[in-house]
């Protein structure tokens, strides 16, 4: 997974952010924020539901699952399994909101 490590490392530099303005956004201390980036510690499914909103980025934006060239070190931003539950729980979210649309009907507030 360290090609979400990347991504959300250069995402993160294109916004100009340091570190310690992302670890103050999704509330953690900028050495765990740095080694979660570095794909040294776990990458949670809540921590990058939250490094998505800081980023102003959809999750689906994200280079979700592995890639053939990348080696699947178990350590390797330790957060595959993860990243697959998000994928499956977007996935029906989306549905849902199908499910739930109707064209012409407006919400009650």
């Amino acid at each position: 997974m360290k090609k979400v490590c990347t991504f959300i490392r250069k995402k993160r530099i294109e916004r100009g952010l340091t570190t310690i303005q992302m670890a103050d956004e999704i509330g953690m201390s900028q050495s765990t924020y740095s080694k979660m980036e570095r794909g040294l510690s776990k990458l949670e499914v809540r921590r990058l539901v939250l490094i998505a909103e800081a980023l102003k980025i959809p999750l689906m934006d994200f280079p979700l699952g592995s890639s053939n060239n990348e080696p699947s070190a178990e350590n390797s931003c330790n957060c595959e399994q993860s990243l697959h539950e998000l994928k499956e729980i977007i996935l029906q979210l989306r549905k849902d909101l199908l499910i739930s649309y109707t064209p012409g009907k407006k919400e009650e507030s």
